[in-house]
């Protein structure tokens, strides 16, 4: 979408109103799986224990640092989306999105869909993580910061260089 707002083909309020169902669909899923998993009895032992962890290290961070964190992940995601539609095989396509996805994982960076799941599943399995810090802390920095790669780093830029943003005609 900010894709298509870059290149004039949607308004602002389309932008803004497919990010903001999008983001409560995918927060409203990401609850039900969590405790889909508490209800199956996997919130245990050791898994709780690592769930909590997770939990508390995002949302241990400072401001700036995780907004850096946010845009450095929804980078290689939409890079990782970008790969896929450039190849035509499905093997191609696989190996641009795990690469890519597996270097923000592995890297430890933020995104804003996984840490929906992610720190709830943490508060239950009793992180102490408040809902505050998991909104203030957490889901506003990594938010901008992934709004920032993709609308900006991403999609305006691409925009710039091959669309109407940087004079291009369209064929």
């Amino acid at each position: 979408m900010a894709a298509a707002y870059s290149e004039g083909l949607v308004v602002l309020p389309a932008l803004i109103r497919n990010w903001v169902v999008t983001y409560i669909g995918n927060f409203a899923g990401s609850l039900i799986f969590v405790e889909a998993i508490k209800y199956s009895g996997l919130l245990t032992g050791t898994t709780a224990k690592m769930a909590s962890g997770i939990s508390v290290a995002k949302c241990g961070g400072a401001f700036g640092p995780t907004v850096m964190k946010g845009i450095l992940a929804n980078w290689l995601v939409c890079l990782a989306a970008f790969l896929a539609t450039c190849e035509t095989d499905m093997a191609g396509k696989i190996l641009g999105i795990y690469s890519c996805i597996s270097a923000f994982v592995m890297i430890g960076l933020e995104h804003s869909v996984a840490n929906l799941f992610l720190i709830p599943l943490g508060m239950r399995a009793g992180s102490g993580v408040s809902v505050t810090d998991f909104l203030m802390k957490n889901v506003v920095p990594v938010t901008l910061g992934n709004i920032i790669a993709g609308a900006v780093v991403f999609a305006a830029s691409y925009s710039f260089l091959y669309g109407s943003l940087g004079g291009q005609s369209k064929d």
